[in-house]
């Protein structure tokens, strides 16, 4: 299951459960991509911690381009991935490394405060 909402500090989370497919990922980005009324400037928080994904690692590459593309909008995105357990921590790691663009950034944490720290943390201190 894949449930988000905007909140009131600026962060748009994702929050993922139960077993996720590739389905379910493609499905999300492309209603993803018809959200009005985001900020220019995203920021992203996923919360992973009781998803177990279920797609292949060369899917992750598939993902990626996705994500890119329906993206576009946007002239800069911070993603934080709350993550727990090897798989879906690897998962993350490969996504965040698998394609690097100037405007966006991805970056994988344990802790909700960590991401939220990093992705409030303003790029000029």
């Amino acid at each position: 299951m894949i449930n988000y909402t905007f909140d009131d500090s600026g962060i748009f989370h994702v929050s993922m459960s139960d077993r996720i497919t590739l389905k379910d990922v493609k499905e999300y980005l492309i209603e993803f991509q018809n959200i009005e009324n985001l900020p220019k400037e995203l920021l992203l928080l996923y919360d992973l911690q009781k998803a177990v994904l279920d797609f292949e690692i060369d899917e992750i590459v598939y993902l990626t381009e996705l994500a890119d593309k329906v993206t576009t909008k946007y002239s800069s995105i911070k993603t934080a991935f709350l993550v727990e357990g090897p798989k879906v921590t690897a998962y993350s790691f490969m996504f965040s490394n698998e394609k690097k663009i100037k405007s966006k950034e991805r970056k994988v944490f344990s802790t909700k405060a960590a991401a939220v720290s990093w992705l409030k943390k303003n790029p000029n201190q």
